[in-house]
């Protein structure tokens, strides 16, 4: 109990009734309704003040009956003061995390799936460990998590989350959870500190990148890129920009991905009005603050600059990147081997793509670099449809279109280490999973539309979409080699519900794809819950039993002999289904065998029975 709103409670009481003021009730925006008592009004400098105190949430306004989370349920009137609550409620509001108001016989049905999953890849990849770390107090733990899992279930404002927790499987498994709209505002402000974000990189690269090396020196591939996120918040961030001919005020967004496991590593805020190519060494001198070893980078043309190229030369970090057609080096080796470039001889194939490519070497700062001169001819013949129709209506559209034909379909890709022309293209368009990173972060964890009213509580919200993204991204790896994505399984775990009772926690009956899911993502398997704590002896369901792939084995050719071979015995009550072996024809078994009921001893054929044509029956007969 709260002793200090205990000591306000004696100190009201001790006041002669009635007492002055009144009481207003205010609705925030949700279910329930709020008490404030009014105590006195005065006036100062001019304004009109007031003294209040809260009463917390209405229970039943009648009665008079509040409730409060840190003191629990009592009566408040201005003619009788502080009171204890009666020993009947009529018509009580829900009040969470106050079970002694619940009706003991009501049942609440809640999504359980969707939740657990998040909860328990989170354990498996490390990220639990960080947030635990990060903020070692329950609540706030409790309330980063609960974040979490509500940016990947639900794609609504954060002012919604509560309502979204109070009906979920959450409130059970992080159940200090702060999930108020102005709490939420105060908490994302906390977590976008700068001190903060520091902490929880430098955790997250020792917990969750570098949690199978014995190394202190995390060293790595990678691949960098950024995007936009347009907005208009009152950040010094936020700027003009022009990016692929379309200009809008952004804040620019760098990620570093992980090119074998395909999770994003680091994410860096630039302002909009910074073009790309001058932020490439900044990332890298950050990385290495927090000891990541960087040796290939895979980067777009966007940070292809002489300077970007002469600095990673000097640090001996490899690259992969693509020329701009801009370039003068680009013009020579197009002239060199443009004319020659169509030909039989250097055709290769990369995955429904048929491309011509011939390798050269060129010198770049006195080290030696590969060039890779290709021609896309699927893209080629796109290039020169989109040439016609650009320049239709030209005056001088013979000269246009000729020009757009010369570099139809045509780049160039530079790399410091030498592969076979077979091999670049596949690295190279590893890169497109950082394209996907940033697809995940703006669809399925909600980090457009970009609100905040300051720069910490921008970077708290993005970190929070970040932890999301490398949950997503953790599940979407787990489930490559099926057909789920994590799209697919967190809708269909979100239809896997429990039933919450006072007394216990009861589990739905799952489906075969949520069996499945479970083997697949590896997930705990879930346990009966009784007053409160989990039952591990007492599994609902064993996973590994009831996934086996249904019907016989492989090979198998009879359901009787297959039971022999597993159990070594025949079960009782089965035979083969038939007649007996060595039996020609039913009839004549009939006839042939006493027991049977057609047998008179004679076996001749009869007029079946119910005939009326006798005349006919007797002469075939005789």
């Amino acid at each position: 109990m709260n002793s200090e709103f205990a000591d306000i409670i004696a100190k009201v009481n001790s006041l002669p009734k009635p007492l002055s003021g009144f009481i207003v009730y205010q609705n925030k925006h949700d279910k329930y309704f709020y008490g404030l008592w009014y105590k006195n009004t005065y006036a100062a400098e001019g304004k009109v003040c007031h003294d209040s105190l809260y009463l917390g949430r209405v229970v039943n306004k009648e009665q008079g009956l509040f409730y409060k989370k840190d003191y629990g349920l009592f009566t408040f009137s201005t003619e009788h003061g502080f009171g204890k609550p009666p020993e009947i409620i009529t018509n009580p509001s829900e009040i969470i995390g106050n079970s002694s108001i619940h009706n003991s016989a009501k049942r609440q049905t809640v999504p359980f799936g969707d939740v657990w999953m998040i909860d328990q890849v989170c354990k498996q990849i490390g990220l639990d460990k960080v947030i635990e770390d990060l903020l070692p107090e329950a609540a706030a733990t409790d309330t980063l998590k609960a974040l979490v899992a509500y940016r990947l279930i639900k794609n609504d404002a954060y002012c919604y989350a509560k309502d979204w927790y109070e009906d979920s499987f959450a409130n059970i498994l992080y159940p200090q959870a702060q999930l108020d709209s102005p709490r939420i505002s105060e908490f994302m402000f906390t977590l976008g500190q700068d001190v903060v974000r520091r902490k929880f990189f430098t955790s997250y690269f020792e917990t969750v990148i570098n949690r199978d090396s014995i190394h202190d020196q995390i060293t790595m591939p990678v691949l960098i890129d950024s995007t936009g996120l347009p907005n208009n918040n009152q950040s010094h961030l936020t700027a003009t920009n022009c990016h692929n001919g379309k200009v809008s005020r952004e804040i620019r967004l760098a990620y570093v991905v992980d090119k074998n496991t395909k999770l994003p590593i680091f994410f860096q805020f630039i302002s909009g009005n910074i073009i790309d190519n001058t932020t490439l060494i900044r990332i890298i001198n950050t990385l290495q603050a927090y000891s990541i070893s960087i040796d290939l980078i895979i980067m777009d043309a966007g940070y292809h600059t002489e300077e970007n190229l002469k600095q990673l030369l000097e640090h001996n970090i490899n690259f992969i990147t693509r020329m701009p057609i801009n370039r003068r080096l680009y013009k020579e080796l197009m002239e060199k081997h443009g004319a020659t470039l169509d030909n039989v001889k250097n055709s290769i194939t990369y995955q429904d793509r048929a491309l011509c490519g011939v390798k050269d070497s060129i010198t770049i700062y006195g080290k030696k670099l590969l060039a890779y001169i290709m021609l896309d001819l699927n893209k080629q013949s796109i290039d020169k449809s989109k040439a016609i129709f650009k320049y239709a209506d030209k005056d001088n559209k013979e000269e246009q279109i000729e020009k757009e034909y010369e570099s139809a379909g045509k780049f160039i890709l530079l790399s410091s280490l030498e592969y076979e022309i077979s091999e670049i293209l596949p690295l190279y368009y590893t890169r497109q999973a950082i394209e996907q990173i940033f697809d995940v972060s703006k669809t399925y964890c909600d980090i457009l539309p970009l609100r905040g009213h300051s720069d910490e509580s921008l970077n708290g919200i993005v970190l929070i979409a970040f932890m999301a993204t490398v949950i997503y991204s953790s599940i979407n790896y787990k489930l490559v080699a099926t057909k789920f994505s994590a799209h697919a399984a967190l809708i269909k775990l979100g239809h896997f519900k429990i039933d919450i009772y006072e007394s216990c926690k009861i589990l739905d009956n799952i489906t075969k794809e949520q069996r499945d899911l479970f083997v697949y993502l590896n997930l705990e398997n879930p346990l009966i819950y009784e007053n409160g704590t989990c039952l591990e002896k007492k599994p609902l369901f064993n996973i590994k039993s009831q996934s086996k792939k249904r019907g016989r084995h492989k090979g198998s050719k009879n359901k009787t002999t297959e039971w022999l071979n597993i159990y070594n015995h025949k079960p009782e009550g089965i035979r083969k289904k038939g007649r007996p072996k060595g039996s020609k024809n039913k009839v004549k078994k009939e006839l042939t065998t006493k027991n049977s009921r057609n047998y008179d001893g004679s076996c001749r054929r009869g007029r079946p029975k119910g005939s009326k044509n006798k005349e006919k029956h007797d002469k075939l007969i005789n």
